[in-house]
């Protein structure tokens, strides 16, 4: 997939991996944060329309067994190392 897939599907592959990651570990609570605001928007609708990308809904299956989750947009230039 890297080779053909895009920006927008790789930043899904992330969240994907990283949920994996956490329900692994029995966490309940999730707090996702990208600079990219369509991904924002693609999670948030979940509760209102089911998606056509399969990416999106395993997120939205994933979703369905955390307690608590929120994704939040934070600016690329927000989200730089601020180590000298």
């Amino acid at each position: 997939c890297l080779r053909n897939c895009s920006i927008f599907d790789v930043e899904f592959w992330g969240i994907l991996d990283g949920l994996n990651a956490l329900l692994s570990r029995r966490f309940d609570k999730v707090l996702m944060q990208t600079d990219s605001m369509k991904a924002v928007k693609a999670i948030q609708m979940f509760t209102k329309v089911s998606s056509n990308s399969a990416l999106i809904r395993r997120i939205q299956q994933l979703l369905m067994k955390v307690r608590n989750w929120l994704i939040q947009y934070v600016p690329r230039d927000s989200n730089k190392d601020t180590i000298a």
